[in-house]
């Protein structure tokens, strides 16, 4: 997570991803608002989760990316442990490279290039992928976006409540949209296993 003293991001997260496993129930969520900080131009519409063979993933980032990192995506069957995660990061790579983008290093990302992923798995795994083509696996809760911060308290608190994990993503996103002028409704969910 972003401290105060590191730099901003290039351009704008507009967006909201939530993923919430716990109960026997995993989900993802994501609100409806894009930008495009080349263009200076933002709207409504469109889901920002895909479905890949190893679950879903909800994008933040510079969509121009997404066409770049979809192979690499689309290669990986489980994500599931640090090998699994290993042999994401390595896709993305690859995949970027072959799209002639050079992701070693921030710097050689074109200006207002970013990549942020939410994913989560069947099986319950919730994991996050940043520029820097670090996966990292997390517990029950993981959000990127604008409205991470207000996301992931939002996200917490229902688990307090012993709310399902479904309802808590969906809950994390409207609060994000309530109170982060750069998310918006409706929200998109997907429900990888357990009951409504």
């Amino acid at each position: 997570m972003r401290t105060s003293a590191e730099p901003a991001h290039h351009g704008l997260r507009m967006t909201c991803i939530v993923a919430c496993s716990w109960g026997g129930q995993t989900a993802i969520a994501s609100d409806a608002r894009w930008a495009d900080p080349d263009n200076y131009t933002c709207g409504h519409g469109g889901t920002k989760l895909r479905r890949y063979p190893f679950g879903v993933v909800g994008f933040s980032g510079t969509y121009r990316l997404l066409p770049c990192i979809d192979a690499g995506l689309r290669k990986i069957k489980r994500l599931e442990t640090e090998r699994d995660a290993w042999a994401l990061a390595q896709a993305l790579q690859e995949s970027m490279k072959a799209h002639g983008w050079k992701p070693e290093s921030i710097e050689a990302m074109p200006r207002n290039a970013d990549l942020y992923l939410v994913a989560a798995t069947p099986r319950g795994s919730i994991w996050t992928a940043h520029s820097d083509l670090a996966v990292i696996q997390h517990q029950e809760i993981a959000a990127t976006g604008s409205g991470e911060l207000v996301a992931l308290g939002a996200a917490w608190a229902c688990r307090k409540a012993k709310l399902p994990a479904a309802k808590a993503a969906r809950r994390a996103v409207e609060a994000a949209c309530a109170l982060t002028m750069a998310c918006g409704l409706p929200v998109y969910l997907e429900q990888l296993r357990g009951g409504a």
